[in-house]
């Protein structure tokens, strides 16, 4: 997990080292396809392996897998920009530096603060789909792999679509889309029905992925370089930090108050909050 969490801002930091600047809106929306690609291929493959061979030949496996990413990255040609001579400081004061930028931005603080709000009410309330799977839907695992395959395939419909190009897409149109995000979770949380959710799940997967997809593009664009890796960390962070929390703050309550109850909750205080954060964007 930490080596994971040190991995991730350096991915993101290179994207913009590969290609050229009018490319760099699609590049992550190619990135994106391919994660969520994986998110097809990978359980598939490991479930074959594990019936045919075992749980240890597939971690054997997995391993070796890494071995491709290695060589990608020692054939791979970086096109970085030209390093500004700056005089080294302490890990910590890099790191004040960079929420200080942040801050000082508007466009890309506005921009965290919506990812913060659908990480903790909007991916924190799909994580419960294993618990909709089994005690709502009572379907089991079968049921988890419709969910989860309808969650992949609208993030691969929106990096599709982000991938074409993003002159529409901007801090309101991110904001827009979380908003109907909560309502949707709103919704997940009162229907019974199974193949509804489906539908509503498959669509979630959409928007929540154009927000998230869309808000590294406008970041990655609006940043300046030197801050790049701190300002990248802060979104993983924020994302997927926001979304272990998140199922944290619903699952716990869900125990108690009933799982569907929370989550129309969730769903109402994502939009809401979203709402809110424009007044106090404008405010500022």
């Amino acid at each position: 997990g930490t080596l994971d969490g040190a991995h991730m801002p350096v991915r993101m930091s290179v994207v913009p080292n590969l290609v050229a600047r009018p490319q760099l809106e699609s590049a992550i929306a190619t990135t994106s396809i391919s994660f969520n690609v994986s998110r097809f291929v990978g359980p598939a493959l490991a479930g074959f392996i594990i019936a045919s061979y075992g749980v240890a030949t597939a971690f054997v496996v997995n391993g070796i897998s890494y071995l491709a990413l290695i060589a990608a990255m020692l054939v791979v040609q970086l096109n970085p920009a030209p390093e500004r001579k700056r005089r080294e400081r302490h890990v910590w004061h890099e790191m004040r530096e960079g929420i200080a930028y942040v801050l000082s931005h508007p466009s890309i603080r506005a921009l965290l603060v919506i990812v913060a709000v659908a990480s903790l009410f909007g991916r924190g309330a799909l994580e419960m789909l294993p618990a909709f799977a089994d005690a709502v839907y009572q379907r089991g695992s079968a049921a988890l792999a419709i969910l989860t395959s309808a969650i992949g395939a609208g993030a691969i419909a929106s990096g599709l679509v982000l991938s074409r190009g993003v002159h529409w897409l901007n801090v309101r149109v991110i904001r827009a889309a979380v908003i109907v995000a909560g309502i949707l979770i709103a919704i997940l949380g009162v229907l019974d029905d199974f193949w509804i959710a489906v539908g509503i799940v498959a669509a979630l997967g959409v928007i929540l992925s154009m927000g998230g997809v869309g808000s590294q593009i406008l970041i990655q664009t609006m940043v300046d370089d030197d801050v790049r890796g701190r300002v990248s960390s802060l979104w993983g962070v924020i994302a997927f930090g926001g979304t272990a929390l998140g199922s944290l703050l619903i699952g716990w309550p869900a125990s108690v108050w009933g799982l569907q109850n929370v989550v129309v909750v969730a769903g109402v205080v994502c939009s809401v909050a979203a709402a809110l954060s424009a007044f106090h964007a404008s405010s500022r």
